[in-house]
């Protein structure tokens, strides 16, 4: 997938073996140029746009994670008894 791709969307530094595995196949991916091979030219990291998510949440998702805290406080009251 990556040797049809322009740009990678990737949050570099999160984790260690998946950044190295990502340097490994890019590099693969380089060495095969002369073949016409031509992989992603741009890295794009995700912080700024996972920040954004972080900060604005729609009606719909606010309700999903208002159930996922009462699923929660539920089962530690459950473990806690």
């Amino acid at each position: 997938m990556l040797e049809q791709c322009e740009r990678v969307f990737y949050a570099m530094g999160c984790n260690p073996d998946l950044d190295k595995r990502m340097s490994e196949w890019i590099s693969g991916i380089r060495a095969k140029g002369r073949a016409g091979v031509q992989g992603p030219m741009e890295f794009v990291a995700l912080d700024h746009y996972l920040h954004e998510l972080r900060l604005y949440k729609s009606r719909s998702e606010i309700k999903v994670m208002r159930n996922a805290a009462r699923i929660s406080a539920r089962a530690h009251r459950r473990l806690m008894r």
